[in-house]
């Protein structure tokens, strides 16, 4: 892999897709070399899977461990691998010739481990109970890291289920920075603590916000920027600063670490140096709309995106959000299966998933190829087509073809003035992606080496490798030169080349590279493809191939095409004699020519009918099409009568409304008028009782009729009166 034929914008490209996935044993971990030229992956079974990621194939297995491997760890340089597993051990390894230097026992099952980049290596190991220790892998001597105690807090629970007791590190976690010089480890009680590795002491103590236990610890590339998984259901980032930054006198005692922790006004950074912390946060990643749980965060190989992958059991999904804006821009969508592990590409825009049914999932995006931004004469198939070559197209005697070896070695001293001589014997250091720690090109491990294992030679009954065998082979009897075959078919050709050996006997020819007109094959082995030389180097011999030990077939000379056999070629350096072609091989040929001008006869028939059939096909798809678009029509008619239609009926129950609101309106007219014509009759029959009443009063003589209240004889006086 050339770096400097990649594109710089590529890793700009996120992922999309599932491009392919790794399946070699049930995974639970995995890590990539410095260049991403190497995965390492450990297993369920207490293997070290060892991918070369370029060819995607297995390129070694390590075999240590006896329970399930929970985590791998590289060396700077590539050649030593870390691994710890639940069978507490921790195995350091030489890669180059995939052997263990040492193995150390603990007391507990290995949760994490972190390998410092330079030798002697140290390793800061993360026990499922207890304390993380720090390893020597040199000395082979362990040493706890120091831990904060005295608050009471809850621990964390145990691999295995259970919980220390308060102030035990139970469950912790502990890496090392690029450098080496400075282990980052998680409290039980909401704390990130930063400790020197060469005094094992407390530097400093970040407090996280709500006292959110971590449960996940992550570095980018440059060792600048950290990940920490909290429980909260946030990712938080933070600025590593270096050792050099924090001065020998700031060192705080055991004495006032104590008191910043029992400092309560301080809800979150560093209770030690405060903003001049050695981890100061820049910014929180989270899903604050569904409350999303992370298992595991990391950072894309140019570090300008952040990827979270949740924990949920039954389902895949990834967010990457981008770091300096920190809004998500992509969610990634995976088969119904919770993760592990997450790991991008140290050099390209590849994202690795380790799945808890164990295969490793590659994320890629989905990229259009354009060939003919290579070759602008290049045409793009869209289906397989016949190519038919030329005679001489791949002829390698035609003039011109190759050149001379001569003439190119002589073109260097014969070089026009102004041409340019390229080297492309010397390999030049390549400074891409190269920092001032660098180590030299020839510490660097990145592919393993492939390891040939030789076959033993296999030799037929008769045959020498030596070229011909002279006379003695000749004389052999047929039953020595025919192969142990089985079936009637195998048999009848074996006696008809032996009728042929021996009505045809071969002659030896003379010693000359790659002739087998003798006994044995050139090469060894029972039956092999023979041939006789030619005086020039342009003239093509063939025999038959016999299917045992013993002989070769019968060489032709033939100045075009070799036939017979197995058409096999040999060049010879010396003057042979040939026998001339008998005309069983020339029928042989003949009808090996009619049955080929057969074969593609019925191979162009065979086209011309599938090619019938798909245009038949093509005619019914058609017609299906135009049958779905009539029916569409009719569809689209139908749906516009129906709006017609309800339209109508729309119209309708408006009139019949209106027509509903006339008849109230006209009833109720008409019940104000009888009610009033009523009104007025009663009124006009109480006048007429009146009026009735008043003359019968007259009549009988009984003075005027006095209504109620003697309103009437008052109004008669009035009228005297007056």
């Amino acid at each position: 892999m050339n770096r400097r034929l990649l594109d710089p914008f590529q890793s700009l490209e996120l992922p999309e897709i599932i491009e392919e996935y790794l399946e070699h044993g049930s995974a639970l971990c995995m890590s990539f070399n410095r260049r991403g030229t190497l995965l390492a992956a450990g297993t369920k079974e207490g293997h070290v899977v060892i991918w070369d990621f370029v060819t995607r194939g297995v390129a070694a297995v390590l075999l240590g461990h006896e329970g399930p491997v929970t985590s791998v760890a590289w060396s700077r340089n590539g050649r030593n691998l870390v691994s710890g597993s639940e069978d507490q051990s921790v195995i350091l390894w030489d890669l180059l010739t995939c052997s263990k230097v040492c193995r150390l026992g603990l007391r507990s099952p290995v949760v994490r481990v972190s390998l410092s980049p330079h030798p002697p290596h140290t390793a800061a190991v993360s026990l499922a109970e207890g304390p993380p220790l720090l390893v020597d892998l040199t000395a082979q001597r362990t040493e706890p890291l120091p831990v904060l105690a005295g608050e009471g807090a809850e621990p964390a629970p145990s691999r295995g289920g259970g919980a220390g007791g308060a102030g035990n590190g139970s469950g912790l976690l502990a890496i090392l920075n690029r450098q080496g010089d400075m282990a980052l480890g998680c409290q039980i009680r909401g704390a990130i603590s930063v400790v020197d590795v060469t005094s094992r002491k407390i530097i400093d103590v970040v407090r996280l916000p709500n006292s959110a236990r971590v449960v996940d610890l992550t570095l980018n590339r440059k060792g600048t920027l950290l990940l920490a998984t909290c429980t909260d259901q946030r990712v938080r980032m933070y600025e590593v600063a270096t050792r050099g930054s924090l001065a020998d006198a700031d060192v705080p005692s055991e004495a006032q670490v104590a008191e910043a922790l029992a400092n309560r006004a301080v809800k979150s950074g560093s209770l030690l140096h405060g903003e001049a912390g050695l981890l100061r946060p820049v910014r929180d990643f989270q899903n604050a709309v569904e409350r999303t749980p992370w298992r595991a965060a990391t950072f894309s190989c140019d570090s300008e995106h952040v990827v979270g992958v949740t924990a949920a059991k039954a389902q895949l999904h990834i967010y990457i959000w981008n770091r300096p804006l920190g809004n998500m821009e992509r969610m990634l969508e995976g088969p119904k299966e919770g993760a592990l592990d997450l790991a991008w590409h140290p050099m390209r825009s590849l994202l690795l998933s380790c799945a808890s049914s164990g295969r490793i999932y590659i994320w890629a995006k989905v990229h259009a190829e354009n060939w003919s931004a290579f070759a602008p004469d290049f045409k793009e198939l869209d289906e397989n087509t016949e190519y038919v070559e030329r005679e001489d197209e791949f002829d390698w005697n035609t003039p011109g073809a190759g050149g001379e070896l001569e003439g190119a070695a002589a073109g260097d001293s014969e070089a026009e003035p102004g041409s340019v001589v390229v080297d492309v014997l010397s390999r030049e250091p390549q400074p891409v992606f190269s920092s001032d720690d660098e180590e030299s090109s020839t510490q660097e491990l990145l592919y393993l080496p492939v390891v040939v294992e030789p076959e033993a030679p296999v030799r037929g009954p008769e045959g020498d490798a030596g070229g011909g065998g002279g006379d003695a082979a000749t004389r052999q009897t047929r039953e020595e030169a025919l192969p142990a075959t089985e079936g009637p078919q195998s048999q009848q050709a074996l006696l008809l080349q032996a009728q042929l050996m021996a009505q045809f006997p071969r002659r030896s020819g003379s010693v000359g590279q790659g002739r087998a007109n003798g006994g044995g094959a050139a090469g060894g082995g029972g039956g092999g493809r023979g041939g006789g030389g030619g005086r020039g180097g342009s003239r093509r011999d063939a025999g038959g191939d016999v299917a045992g030990g013993g002989g070769a077939g019968v060489g032709v000379k033939r100045e075009s095409e070799g036939w017979g056999g197995s058409q096999a070629q040999g060049y010879g350096q010396a003057e042979q004699e040939y026998l001339p072609a008998p005309n069983f091989a020339r029928q042989q040929h003949l009808q090996q020519q009619q049955s080929y001008q057969q074969q593609q006869q019925q191979d162009a028939f065979q086209q011309q009918q599938q090619q019938l059939l798909l245009q038949q096909q093509q005619q019914q798809v058609e017609q299906q099409q135009l049958l779905l678009q009539r029916q569409q029509l009719q569809l689209l008619q139908q749906q516009q009568q129906q709006q017609q239609q309800q339209q109508q009926h729309l119209q309708l129950q408006q009139q019949q409304q209106q027509h509903l609101q006339l008849q109230q309106q006209q009833q109720l007219q008409l019940q104000q008028q009888q009610q009033l014509q009523l009104h007025q009759q009663h009124l006009q029959q109480q006048q007429q009782q009146q009026y009735y009443q008043e003359q019968r009063h007259a009549a009988a003589g009984e003075g005027p009729w006095l209504g109620a209240g003697g309103s009437r004889d008052e109004e008669m006086r009035d009228t005297a009166g007056g």
